[in-house]
């Protein structure tokens, strides 16, 4: 059989059959193709595609699951090599448009493309492997298991739970995010006003509020 009579067969069983089935360029030996007597029915193709979307349901909340409660990383997260000494800052410059963290100023979302650190190739020290002379970060590749479902100019986003390998053997975990509390008006208006005054017994809770509620508006 030739190239193109096989590259036909192959491209005609791939777009029938099930994901698991699909075939690569090369075909082992012995492997069954499906052809135009066994194409499947409309029910049968119906019952494929249910079963896809289902697989991608349930895809999504398997990583949403994995991720939960992690905080996505921001610029200024602090990193840690466990062949290093020293902690280091994550600079974000794959995205300087989408800031999360309330939409604090800086505080850029780290993507799987951002592999730099504030304090440049010897960033995380001294370097168990090299005897501890200083560290060399070399990184390989994107990092490892970001979130797959918000992205930021189709580059996936970063949690706690990623990390990053470096070609030294190293493995980058997550220090700290990042991200930082800053109390607001919204906090205080959730607040239980009882336990506030304990905490703050010099603060008139009622009156600073409504000093303070300048962007709302009354009947």
């Amino acid at each position: 059989m030739r190239d193109y009579q096989k590259a036909q067969l192959r491209s005609y069983h791939n777009n029938i059959c099930e994901l698991n089935n699909l075939l690569g360029w090369k075909v082992k030996a012995g492997t069954e193709l499906l052809l135009e007597k066994e194409k499947p029915s409309q029910e049968k193709l119906q019952e494929i595609e249910e079963r896809q979307e289902e697989q991608k349901i349930q895809e999504f909340k398997e990583e949403r699951e994995s991720h939960e409660g992690s905080h996505f990383l921001v610029h200024g997260a602090k990193c840690i090599c466990n062949k290093g000494s020293n902690l280091a800052t994550l600079k974000v410059i794959s995205n300087r448009y989408t800031p999360f963290n309330n939409n604090r100023e800086g505080a850029y979302a780290a993507t799987e493309e951002g592999v730099q650190f504030e304090e440049g190739s010897f960033c995380f020290g001294s370097c168990k492997l090299r005897k501890n002379d200083p560290c060399i970060f070399s990184p390989a590749g994107k990092w490892q298991k970001p979130y797959n479902y918000v992205k930021i100019y189709d580059m996936k986003t970063l949690t706690e739970l990623s990390y990053l390998n470096c070609t030294q053997v190293g493995k980058i975990t997550v220090h700290y995010h990042g991200q930082k509390i800053k109390i607001g008006f919204m906090h205080l208006q959730r607040a239980d006003t009882e336990t506030l005054n304990m905490i703050l017994p010099g603060l008139e809770l009622q009156e600073y509020m409504e000093e303070q509620d300048t962007d709302q508006y009354y009947i």
